[in-house]
């Protein structure tokens, strides 16, 4: 888990793992790490934050030997599927 703060406030935080692959439908490494949960409070979107978040917990499953990342998004959520789609 990651937490970005703003002073001393939590105001977002990723949540990930990583599990053993290859996976049985992508092409993927030994261990794949999936983001399973990120979150902000909603004055901090649109700000870089998630992006942060992202980044940092990308590095850290990257340090537990996951090449590969997943993130899933819930249908509806068209906002944090449109930011994805770019790399994120």
């Amino acid at each position: 888990m990651v937490v970005a703060r703003r002073g001393p406030a939590a105001v977002g935080y990723a949540l990930a793992h990583v599990h053993p692959g290859p996976d049985d439908t992508w092409a993927t490494g030994d261990r794949i790490g999936e983001v399973e949960s990120l979150a902000l409070l909603p004055g901090e979107r649109g700000r870089g934050v998630g992006t942060l978040l992202l980044d940092c917990a990308e590095t850290i499953l990257e340090n537990y030997g996951a090449r590969d990342v997943v993130i899933g998004v819930l249908a509806g959520n068209d906002s944090a599927a449109g930011s994805t789609s770019g790399g994120a």
